[in-house]
């Protein structure tokens, strides 16, 4: 570099010659290779409704030709081919082409051209795979690594856990394994458009649309659920700040230590807070392989106003049918420190309470046994 440097102030340097560095310095950056996110190096080839995968291609009359003879070949017309012969499941014949009946993952299976709603995959989701957005559902046999995506704009099922990872779907999602919203540095979030079922929740960020069921516990979690919340198995909720649309259904709420836990049910604002979380997954779930390579010029930006109504209308009851008030149920205790929000209602419980039902009536909420 110093070298460099001294040649260039050397007497009778030319303008030229400096002009001729500048330029061949410039192409050198130019080529500089860029950076690579490995996360969304390898992706689905996906197709959306409509799109074409096969175009006929009509025959073209030949010339005749001459045998070793010297005797005429005369040539023959060729025929067209048949479309319906090579459109499989997922397709259908439109004129000329073959398109895409609905949106999916491309294949041909059996010299049929076919599209699918469900793709798999047999192990991990990590660098062999890439962060997976697809158009239909999503089934994954194995973990979601920490740092990776997985959104759907159907449903998604994990046969293992999710580790520090995103996963989103406009439908339901189904998680055999735990959610780990903290691993190896990296935040994760559960973002589930129907209901959601996982084994376990601790730390991270979950909203969900419909109803949540848990195997085990939810521990420092961020849990905001339109519907029902019921936490089975071990049953405790413990620390962080749980809210419910309709019924929150635990063994334990707080912990002997006093753990700071906030549990919520029916409260306006915390609907709306949630409703705005799945606008932002059903945007991430719908987001092209092009979207996510270009995060700050989106095609089009959710209207919010818009999705807060149909989330209104997929979550309202039938008038038929008689709604039940909010209300939280705890089998076991719930424990001083934590603090209960029913409606616009809030306590701060002092005491442990034990085997109870509690609702919201007159703005106050009151403890009925369970």
């Amino acid at each position: 570099m110093a070298a460099l440097l001294k040649d260039s102030t050397k007497e009778g340097t030319s303008k030229d010659s400096q002009k001729e560095d500048g330029e061949g310095q410039a192409s050198a950056d130019d080529e500089a290779p860029k950076s690579i996110d490995w996360f969304e190096q390898f992706s689905l080839q996906t197709v959306e409704q409509g799109e074409v995968l096969a175009v006929e291609v009509p025959p073209v009359m030949g010339s005749s030709g001459i045998n070793v003879l010297g005797e005429e070949l005369p040539v023959e017309e060729g025929n067209r081919a048949d479309l319906t012969a090579y459109a499989g499941p997922g397709t259908e014949v439109i004129d000329d082409r073959i398109v895409a009946a609905i949106p999916g993952e491309p294949n041909i299976a059996e010299s049929k051209l076919a599209v699918c709603e469900l793709t798999a995959f047999p192990k991990n989701i990590d660098f062999a795979t890439g962060n997976v957005r697809f158009p239909g559902s999503v089934h994954v046999k194995g973990n979601v690594n920490p740092g990776f995506t997985v959104s759907a704009k159907d449903n998604v099922e994990i046969g293992g856990g999710v580790q520090g990872a995103t996963v989103t779907a406009a439908g339901s999602v189904l998680i055999g394994g735990g959610f780990l919203g903290e691993a190896d540095g990296r935040s994760g979030t559960l973002m589930a458009g129907g209901e959601l079922k996982v084994k376990f929740v601790e730390s991270g960020t979950v909203a969900v649309g419909g109803d949540m069921l848990v195997g085990g516990d939810i521990v420092r979690g961020d849990v905001s659920v339109l519907g029902k919340l019921k936490v089975e198995g071990g049953g405790r909720i413990i620390g962080g700040r749980i809210s419910a649309g309709k019924e929150v259904h635990a063994k334990t709420i707080g912990s002997p230590t006093g753990a700071r836990t906030v549990v919520s049910v029916g409260n306006p604002s915390a609907e709306e807070k949630t409703v705005k979380k799945l606008v932002a997954a059903r945007a991430l779930a719908t987001m092209t392989e092009e979207d996510a390579k270009n995060p700050d010029e989106p095609d089009e930006e959710p209207d919010p106003d818009a999705a807060v109504e149909a989330a209104e209308d997929e979550t309202s009851v039938e008038e038929d049918k008689p709604e039940r008030k909010p209300r939280i149920m705890v089998s076991d205790a719930i424990y001083p420190g934590a603090v209960i929000g029913i409606g616009h209602a809030v306590k701060i419980v002092d005491t442990r309470i034990d085997h109870c039902i509690l609702r919201e009536v007159n703005n106050d909420i009151r403890i009925f046994p369970l």
